[in-house]
């Protein structure tokens, strides 16, 4: 896997506890084609109706639900979420952050992914 494409996922499911992290080599970053595959690749329904992108972080996928997210317990969400970034980015916050370093890929992507929310969901 070339260093250059490779993403890490999380998608973090409104109603439920378990998260499902990924990796994968983009070679088009077009959106809506990569939800469509990874919508086919984990049998999954998730839509776009938000997105927000950082730099630093990566991007934020949102598909509005009428129910909060369970697993996002800092900031009211109302949404599946779809994160998105690249393996330096993560690399980055780890390498800041060392409590992660032991930590699972999952939840080192978790723990990013709050950080992105707690800057971007200002209350």
């Amino acid at each position: 896997m070339s260093l250059k494409r490779r993403y890490g996922c999380l998608y973090i499911p409104c109603e439920l506890p378990d998260m499902l992290y990924f990796e994968l080599s983009l070679y088009n970053k077009d959106l809506n084609n990569i939800v469509l595959q990874i919508n086919k690749e984990f049998d999954l329904e998730f839509k776009i109706d938000k997105s927000i992108i950082d730099d630093n972080h990566g991007i934020l996928l949102l598909n509005n639900t009428k129910s909060k997210n369970i697993n996002i317990t800092k900031r009211d969400i109302n949404a599946n979420l779809l994160f998105i970034t690249h393996s330096a980015n993560l690399d980055e916050y780890v390498k800041s952050n060392e409590i992660l370093e032991d930590q699972t890929n999952l939840n080192q992507m978790f723990s990013l992914c709050i950080q992105f929310i707690l800057i971007k969901f200002v209350l």
